[in-house]
This record gives C-alpha cells, structure tokens and sequence, in this order.
C-alpha cells in the first residue's frame, strides 16, 4: 500500500537532485579559463559584468593583430604615425579588434578603408606610457585602457 507513494517520493527526490546539479554553477580554475580560445568579444563581454576582468581583454587583443588609423599629417609617409582623436579631456587611440568591427564603426566617419592592420608588439611599440586607447570606441560602455597596461602583455619591437 505504501510502496507506490515511497516510490513517488524518492522519483521526485531524485529529479530534483538531478536538476539541482544541473542548475548548479561549476567554477573554473584558472588555467582551465585562460584557455586561447577567448576572443576579443567574449572578454569585452565577461569584463562589462566583472570590472576585475579588464586586463583579460587587453592579454587577449595583444595576442594577434590589430587594426589602426594612420595619421594622415604623419611627417614622413613612410613611417607609421598613429591618428589620435581630441576629447575636451584627453587624447586617445582608436583601436579595433577586428575588421569588421572598424567597417561597422567608421562607417560615415570619413574614415571608411583606412584602418591597416599590424601586430600587436608594432602596435605599442607606437604608444607612449601615458597614451589612452580606446578599443572599439563606438561600443558602448567603451573599453579604455593606458598604453602601459597593454604593453605588460607584448614583447615590443623597438620603436622605429
């Protein structure tokens, strides 16, 4: 008499369980996150939920290329000069992660084509210390970061 209600009870228990553990958040160990599988996107994403995670974002944009505006007021054509925008603040470098992503961004701007891509050890091999960089500046929230913080993750070549 007793055996189908028992039997009833310890089904529920069990599927509970079973969804509990399934629901249950499973926390990695660092080097299981660090994986070089993260792209620029997915580290922009979980540092806009985790502000600690910023520097992630910057370890992962330096690992490739980049891509960048050169000044057009450059003083000899042959040496890459990096376009810095005003702000009423500061001045800051533009940088995109992707080509799309500065298509998509520069579109109307004037800018359409111009960005090139160069490795990320180029890259801030161009960049004072106290220089400001904007990656993606047309996302919102920006992701801004101080050229020295981007430097911790390359070996720069020497400036030309």
């Amino acid at each position: 008499m007793f055996a189908r209600p028992v039997t009833y009870l310890l089904r529920i228990v069990s599927l509970s369980s079973l969804l509990l553990a399934a629901c249950s958040v499973v926390k990695e160990s660092p080097a299981v996150s660090s994986v070089t599988t993260d792209t620029v996107e997915s580290s922009v994403a979980a540092a806009r939920l985790d502000a600690s995670k910023k520097l992630r974002v910057a370890e992962v944009l330096m690992r490739g290329r980049v891509f960048v505006i050169p000044s057009p007021h450059a003083p000899d054509p042959s040496q890459l000069v990096l376009l810095k925008f005003s702000m009423p603040e500061y001045e800051f470098v533009p940088v995109f992660s992707d080509r799309q992503t500065f298509d998509i961004e520069a579109r109307g701007t004037g800018f359409e084509g111009k960005a090139i891509s160069i490795d990320a050890a180029s890259f801030v091999a161009l960049l004072d210390d106290d220089d400001i960089v904007i990656l993606n500046p047309g996302h919102r929230p920006a992701m801004e970061f101080k050229a020295s913080e981007l430097k911790k993750f390359v070996k720069p070549v020497p400036r030309p």
